[in-house]
């Protein structure tokens, strides 16, 4: 094979080579900006949920606790209650000894709490790779890579194209016994 044929298949590729590049960069520009913006709103979001969570973590534990007081408030008023209006001490005794007994089945039952809301975590980092990626995609090769990539393709065209010239010498030859 000529250094002309080498050459022409060297070039060749490298226009093949520019031009499918450069189809992919503006898309790749494009798609790398979108998902960027789309990064930012997934985080955005993340966030705003986040604190509305944390605000109803908040509001449940408030409700809980204030629950709480109002019992205590209340259980508080019946003893006074009770006390106020018993005829002798034997009733106060016996109020008082169901009012014990109430708390301490109350305080020896565990109290069950709500469940909260699990904290929510989107795959942004995951996201700002793909934008990062597309982004060095946008920008294509260097003038480097693409000498590299023209040289190792050349090589590897020039090493193909001698395999074929070997494989085809052998079966041009004529076979021995024709030659007699």
């Amino acid at each position: 094979m000529s250094a002309r044929r080498a050459c022409a298949l060297i070039g060749v590729a490298s226009l093949a080579w520019g031009c499918a590049a450069q189809g992919v960069r503006d898309p790749a520009r494009a798609i790398s900006y979108e998902v960027a913006t789309f990064q930012g709103s997934l985080s955005g979001f993340q966030d705003s949920l986040k604190a509305t969570q944390d605000d109803t973590r908040a509001s449940i534990t408030g409700s809980n606790e204030r629950a709480a007081a109002a019992l205590a408030v209340t259980q508080q008023l019946q003893v006074e209650w009770i006390i106020a209006r018993a005829n002798g001490e034997s009733e106060i005794l016996a109020a008082l000894q169901a009012q014990g007994k109430a708390e301490t089945a109350r305080l020896l039952t565990p109290a069950t709490q709500p469940a909260l809301p699990a904290s929510v975590a989107f795959p942004v980092d995951a996201l700002s790779g793909v934008a990062k990626a597309l982004e060095q995609l946008s920008k294509g090769p260097t003038a480097q890579a693409n000498l590299d990539f023209l040289s190792s393709y050349g090589k590897s065209v020039m090493t193909q194209i001698k395999a074929l010239e070997d494989q085809a010498k052998p079966a041009a030859a004529p076979p021995a016994s024709e030659k007699k």
